[in-house]
């Protein structure tokens, strides 16, 4: 007895250390993640300049996360995910990299102890996890703040499985309870693990051994209905999930960004995405945040020869599924789980994306790990050759992953490296150039522009980009001309219609620029920025009620925007009310302590209402600011002389 549990505690030991192992090259291939930033790609949207995030987690945001079609996708706890971010760490990417990064860590120790579990191969399953845990295809998953539903939806759909194999060890109601939460929380994450209840009849077949009752080669295989039925409320789920991802899809114009691709040019590129995937999980070159669709089709060979590939792979792991089980369901877990991502239904722009092999990836890690040793035996390979091929795999694969992650430390370095390891990268130009227009470059940035657009001319994004640096020169026919470019390709437009408000607002055309503020707020009503520049177009028309409205609106989406309570306090000063703008300009400078126009302001009301000497430290602290502001001199010489007589 003493020496069983010797051995069990000894087999324990080793799985915590090769666990925490684990997790050390984890740590060690992201570790320059921590030095990467923010990139002007999704991150902006989803975590910089989403309101919602910068509201905290309130009942509000709750409703809003649960509710929203934002971003053309419905993920509540993704959202919420981003809001304790921003509660706990603000607008610091560290933070923001970190919390992927555990999720990271966590998926790779559960996956490990869900195949230890279910094979009892310990070395097997590290391998399996290993594999998960360094391959760089995973590093878009990681290391990009905004794909926080990659690793999120696949921490829950690892519980699923971790809580369905205690399920099927003690068929109990509240463990299969348990099933189904973790599933519906895995769905609320991200819908792409519609397809988990398939790779669960998967494991009932290898390794659980649940689902067919293999006999001899002459005896008839029967199939046990029990796991089958099992299914039928997470397939219940699935449903629900994909109605809901479909419609909030369709409804945000989601599945129209590349509406002429017909059904044939979306199955070839299907296929030999297939393939395009596999080659770059053993050979994981030339990655890139985005490979965009050919800019011709297919030659038709290539999609011919990718579905005989596929179709061969597929036969020999069904003609060998008895000897070799694992080879079925590790291919038939890469392909099942592509399918919400292969591009049938297109969403987006891409022609593929790493980010979509985070899950399918583990299938071919499964397949190898057992079907290398076992099925092709070398008869004089010694046994200790495993240990240092798989230690050679490791150790590449983690040297790759840090090289990659490198790559993100910044939009120009991510996308400049796109352009060099892909064709015709619409995209990527369209993004370098926009980082230009931020260095003020802006000659570069709209020849970027203009070659974005040659290669595709249907991004909208791109001819607004494209009108943002055309403004900037101040050639504001040619920038109006590309919003109006941008909003005929995508009308709910919101940044077009928003900069084209900022152009008309400059020109003077100030019925012009708030019609295209409110369309603006009509695309998108928690734009803080929206609200304030709309109030501005409204004040200098004169339509003081409804502007002093957009400024609360402002405040209340952007409350760290201190222009638009010292811009409300200059409104309210007008009005007589003088209490309310010494208000709003005390929360002005508390926001920016050196914000001359509220100081100057603020010294103004104090001489409304007779306190000078508060007038005259307001004064004094403009001109400490700004020595050559004249009307603060001014103002101070006034108040100094009345002090003397």
């Amino acid at each position: 007895m003493k020496s069983f549990n010797h051995k069990l505690a000894s087999r324990e030991t080793r799985h915590f250390l090769l666990a925490f192992a684990l997790l050390l090259l984890s740590l060690l291939a992201y570790s320059p993640v921590f030095q990467n930033k923010f990139i002007s790609y999704d991150d902006i949207q989803y975590i910089t300049d989403n309101p919602a995030l910068k509201a905290g987690i309130t009942f509000t945001n709750i409703k809003w996360a649960f509710t929203t079609g934002y971003r053309s996708n419905w993920h509540p706890l993704t959202w919420l995910s981003h809001m304790l971010d921003y509660e706990l760490y603000g607008l610091d990417p560290i933070g923001h990299h970190l919390t992927n990064l555990l999720f990271h860590m966590a998926n790779t120790i559960f996956l490990f102890f869900i195949f230890q579990r279910m094979t009892s191969a310990t070395w097997r399953s590290a391998f399996v996890a290993a594999v998960f845990a360094l391959h760089p295809l995973h590093v878009e998953s990681v290391a990009w703040a905004a794909q926080r539903k990659d690793v999120m939806c696949t921490l829950f759909a690892m519980l699923t499985i971790l809580s369905y194999i205690y399920y099927c060890q003690a068929q109990r109601l509240l463990r299969y309870l348990l099933v189904v939460f973790s599933f519906a929380l895995a769905l609320m994450s991200k819908p792409m693990v519609v397809t988990l209840p398939f790779v669960m009849l998967l494991l009932d077949f290898w390794p659980l051994k649940r689902l067919l009752v293999l006999g001899t080669k002459k005896e008839t295989t029967s199939i046990s209905w029990k796991p089958i039925v099992e299914k039928i409320p997470l397939l219940a789920l699935t449903i629900a999930s994909s109605i809901v991802t479909f419609f909030t899809q369709q409804h945000t114009g989601a599945t129209k960004a590349l509406g002429h691709l017909d059904m044939g040019m979306r199955l070839s590129n299907a296929l030999i995405s297939y393939i395009r995937y596999l080659f770059k999980i053993f050979w994981p070159k030339d990655l890139a945040i985005f490979y965009p669709y050919a800019t011709s089709p297919w030659p038709i060979w290539q999609t011919i020869a990718a579905a005989i590939l596929l179709a061969a792979i597929s036969i020999f792991v069904c003609w060998c599924f008895r000897a070799h089980p694992y080879l079925f369901v590790g291919w038939f877990w890469y392909v099942g789980t592509l399918v919400p991502v292969i591009g049938l239904v297109q969403v987006g722009w891409q022609a593929m994306a790493d980010r979509y092999t985070y899950i399918p990836l583990i299938g071919i890690a499964v397949a190898t790990a057992w079907g290398l040793p076992n099925f092709w035996r070398f008869k004089y390979f010694p046994p200790k050759g495993w240990a240092v091929l798989t230690g050679a795999v490791v150790v590449t694969l983690l040297i790759l992953t840090r090289m990659q992650v490198s790559l993100w430390k910044d939009t120009q370095t991510l996308f400049t490296h796109a352009l060099k390891v892909t064709q015709n990268n619409w995209l990527a130009y369209d993004m370098v150039g926009i980082v230009l227009g931020k260095q003020r470059k802006v000659n570069q940035a709209i020849e970027y522009f203009e070659k974005s657009i040659q290669l595709y001319p249907g991004h909208w994004k791109t001819h607004n980009n494209l009108g943002v640096a055309l403004a900037l020169q101040g050639r504001s026919s040619e920038a109006i001309s590309s919003f109006h470019r941008a909003l005929q390709l995508n009308p709910k437009n919101e940044e077009a219609h928003f900069h084209l408000g900022v152009t008309f607002t400059k020109k003077g055309q100030l019925d012009e620029a708030i019609s295209s503020f409110r369309n603006a707020l009509q695309a998108n009503p928690y734009s803080g920025t929206t609200h304030y520049q709309l109030a501005i177009a409204l004040d200098n028309n004169g339509q003081i009620d409804e502007a002093i409205q957009h400024y609360r609106e402002s405040i209340h989406h952007n409350p760290e925007n201190a222009d638009a309570y010292n811009n409300l306090g200059a409104i309210l000063f007008r009005r007589g009310r003088i209490d309310d703008a010494i208000k709003n300009y005390q929360k002005s400078i508390s926001l920016i302590p050196n914000h001359v126009n509220a100081h100057y302001n603020l010294g103004l009301a104090f001489t409304q209402k007779g306190l000078n000497d508060a007038a005259v430290v307001h004064f004094q602290e403009v001109l400490r600011i700004s020595p050559n502001h004249h009307y603060a001199r001014s103002n101070l010489e006034r108040l100094q002389k009345g002090r003397k007589k």
